[in-house]
Formats: C-alpha cells, structure tokens, sequence
C-alpha cells in the first residue's frame, strides 16, 4: 500500500518517466499494483474496430493477450469493461459496481468463462 507522500511521488515518477520515454510501463504499473494491493497492473487500449494494440498486463502469463484478443476481448458486445470504458467520459474513474451488478455479472459469459478462469479480478 502507499505508505507516505514520497511513495506516492515515485509513483508518480515512474509513470512520467515511462509516459515521455515510451518504456518502463510494466514497472510503473507493476508499482502502481503492489501500492494498491492489486495483483495485476493493465495499460490497455482498444481500436474502435475492437483491436487490442496495446495490452501491457503485469503479473500475467505471457500467452494472456492472445487469448484475450482470440477471445474478442477488445469487442464491447463481448466485454462489459470495454463497454463500460467506451460509454464513459474521459478521465473518468470506474468501478466494477459502476456499471455491472453481482447479478449480471454471475450470468455474464465474458466474465464466467474467460475473466475467472485466467483469475483476472
């Protein structure tokens, strides 16, 4: 977890570092992670033609993104977090309660037979 403000600062380092050079991502979000208590640290960007270029997933079997593109993971009829990140205003921070309940998301396929199965909380 963030332990003090100088933490939060080296946090913040790491991302502006990976932002102006374009590398050192999975070490900013694999810090980003741990701080949080997370398991996993994701910089994902998705195609309006449900394309995955961009995929950066710490903590992960490598062979992840692959299955996730084979998937149709990129697709928002497919995955109700693409969806939910489409329809959202920019900068816009969201939760899974946000936009799918414990209903829906017992019934939901992407969620039951990929997002469970690869333990991707």
């Amino acid at each position: 977890m963030i332990r003090n403000d100088e933490h939060w600062l080296g946090l913040v380092d790491k991302f502006q570092a990976a932002g102006v050079s374009g590398t050192g991502w999975y070490g900013a979000l694999a810090a980003l992670a741990h701080a949080t208590g997370s398991q996993h640290g994701q910089l994902i960007c998705i195609g309006d033609d449900a394309t995955v270029p961009i995929d950066i997933l710490t903590d992960i079997d490598p062979a992840f993104h692959d299955a996730f593109v084979a998937e149709g993971g990129g697709d928002p009829k497919v995955n109700p977090r693409v969806r939910a990140g489409m329809k959202a205003p920019l900068l816009d921070v969201l939760a899974e309660c946000d936009f799918i309940s414990p209903e829906e998301y017992k019934r939901d396929r992407h969620y039951q037979e990929f997002v469970l199965p690869h333990n991707v909380p």
